[in-house]
């Protein structure tokens, strides 16, 4: 394994592979490598700004199976489902496009959401930036709107609106969401990345609780099993390669952080502090975990540097 290195945090350790896809497909184009998901096939999905090829479907040793495109210059959002038999993907463009679609995993376009306008301070279409999308079993959508007015916006399967909740003065740049199914009731969390926190919600919006990261501009929350996963994009500096993981468990507290200097970090909640160790990651903005544990990393503004792959050791 190329490029590779250990890293520890916690309970959780780490073979690290930088080029896991580069190695097979050099001459391919990426560029902001924003969200991955994984289908039940165990093939992993990247969603990247590269207009030639906004989606790239990759096997888990990192070669292509197929590539297609929306044209987005800014998409931004990836969120897979099942239907029935077949899984479908919603993609969010953010800043140009300021659209939601729903596809198969061939390319082909199914539906398109409309925006919320006449909803909260929406007057026009521009003023919607969508960066990310959740899906009940029921089929009704979730999208947050990280880059614009910071509302939720709640769909039916069909595409109505039922619901615009938050706004600016509740979300500080509502980046993510996901619908939380570890426990009794399903609750939403909705990430507020301006404040380093995250929201847990009723599905309905109300809010039962902030959790407060300090340091940590956190992205979409991703849920594998019993555990919660954050990518943090930055911790200090926006100008310096500083992001890493997080890894929490049921009671919100954090157990591991890939990528941090744990030497200087502390996990503890009443002296909680993050530094990054400043080399493992660059700007990682997503990650993906198979079944095995093993970690898929996109990064944002980062050289056009395809995924990362982190192989679970323990």
């Amino acid at each position: 394994m190329k490029q590779s290195n250990m890293i520890t945090s916690g309970d959780f350790s780490y073979a690290i592979e930088k080029d896991w896809a580069e190695k097979h497909h050099p001459d391919l184009n990426v560029h902001h490598c924003h969200e991955m998901v994984i289908n039940r096939a165990g093939q992993i999905i990247l969603v990247n700004t590269e207009p030639k090829n906004n989606i790239v479907i990759f096997e888990a040793d990192g070669r292509i199976i197929r590539t297609f495109t929306f044209g987005m210059k800014t998409a931004h959002g990836l969120t897979i489902s099942q239907e029935n038999e077949q899984e479908f993907i919603y993609v969010t463009d953010a800043e140009q496009g300021h659209r939601v679609i729903k596809s198969d995993l061939s390319g082909n376009i199914i539906q398109e959401f409309i925006a919320p306008i006449g909803w909260g301070t929406y007057r026009s279409l521009e003023q919607w930036k969508p960066t990310e999308t959740t899906v009940a079993p029921n089929g009704d959508l979730y999208v947050a709107d990280g880059y614009g007015e910071g509302y939720i916006t709640h769909y039916n399967a069909a595409g109505d609106i039922l619901n615009v909740f938050g706004g600016k003065e509740v979300f500080d740049s509502p980046h993510g969401i996901a619908i939380d199914y570890r426990f009794e009731e399903p609750r939403l969390l909705v990430t507020s990345r301006g404040e380093q926190s995250f929201y847990i919600c009723h599905l309905s919006g109300e809010i039962k609780q902030k959790v407060h990261l300090p340091d940590c501009w956190i992205c979409r929350p991703v849920i594998k099993g019993e555990l919660l996963y954050f990518a943090v994009i930055v911790t200090k500096d926006w100008f310096v390669y500083d992001g890493g993981i997080l890894i929490l468990n049921k009671k919100n507290q954090v157990i591991s952080a890939p990528g941090m200097n744990m030497e200087k970090s502390r996990l503890d909640k009443a002296q909680f502090y993050i530094e990054s160790d400043y080399t493992t990651f660059l700007n990682p903005h997503d990650v993906a975990v198979d079944d095995d544990g093993n970690i898929y990393v996109p990064q944002w503004l980062s050289g056009k540097t395809f995924p990362y792959k982190l192989h679970r050791i323990k």
